[in-house]
């Protein structure tokens, strides 16, 4: 064999060695990144759970607030009520007994009211 044919060889050998390592370089992060991705997913679903109880309980305290703000809306429409009821009778008094505005005026808070 001659020279120029041992070095051709021994030039494939290096370059399929060299082209041999870097693909298993390549396969081996492919296959570390498919890991990671794998090992991630599992994060995914605890985040998403996590998420999802948070919202129940964001849920329940709207809920919560809302059935408090509806009370709320009862109590006020029930006082308003009884408010210009009172106005009303304290307008009727006012007719009856004229003087008694003197003698007991008409708190200021209330009087445009009446």
């Amino acid at each position: 064999m001659s020279l120029a044919s041992l070095l051709s060889a021994a030039l494939v050998a290096l370059i399929t060695t060299i082209g041999t390592v870097y693909g298993q370089k390549v396969a081996g992060r492919s296959q570390k990144e498919t890991k990671q991705i794998e090992q991630s997913g599992p994060d995914w679903k605890a985040f998403t759970e996590e998420m999802r109880a948070d919202l129940n309980k964001q849920d329940e305290k709207i809920s919560s607030l809302e059935s408090q703000v509806e009370t709320l809306r009862e109590r006020i429409d029930q006082l308003k009520s009884r408010y210009w009821v009172a106005v009303n009778h304290i307008r009727q008094l006012h007719l009856h007994y004229p003087d008694s505005r003197e003698e007991v005026p008409t708190p200021e808070e209330i009087a445009q009211d009446i």
